[in-house]
């Protein structure tokens, strides 16, 4: 289905709401700065917000195109020297627009700042190839 490399990489959860906050609780510390697209959903925007305000974590929002694109350079222009991680959904469920995310992955991965891909909607409905993708959180 997501073409891991190895089982030990994969945590199956009740439901994307509950992987995602354990992604965002346990990953981020005070401090820290997070890169957001606005397209995100309320199940990626409500654990930011609660983090910004319980633990100072930083957020900065990155708005789409007019095509409803969230481009890899404006997520990789909005990173600060304490940029932790960049959330951008795969593709909206309003929209429908399939979000670059191999190029953001990759160029994150350059810059040793983690990503996480909701893809709550494309799951079993487009391939997902996690060794092509490479992104720490799905």
């Amino acid at each position: 289905l997501l073409n891991a490399e190895s089982a030990n990489r994969i945590v199956f959860t009740g439901g994307g709401t509950e992987a995602l906050n354990i992604a965002l609780f346990g990953f981020l510390k005070q401090g820290d700065h997070v890169v957001v697209s606005t397209l995100e959903h309320n199940s990626v925007l409500r654990p930011l917000n609660m983090l910004e305000t319980k633990r100072g974590v930083r957020l900065s929002y990155v708005h789409p195109d007019e095509q409803g694109i969230v481009a890899a350079e404006k997520l990789m222009a909005a990173c600060l020297p304490e940029t932790k991680l960049i959330c951008c959904l795969h593709a909206s469920n309003v929209t429908g627009v399939i979000q670059p995310i191999e190029e953001l992955c990759r160029r994150a991965r350059t810059l040793n700042i983690a990503t996480l891909i909701d893809a709550a909607q494309t799951v079993g409905h487009l391939p997902i190839d996690l060794q092509t993708i490479d992104c720490d959180f799905l």
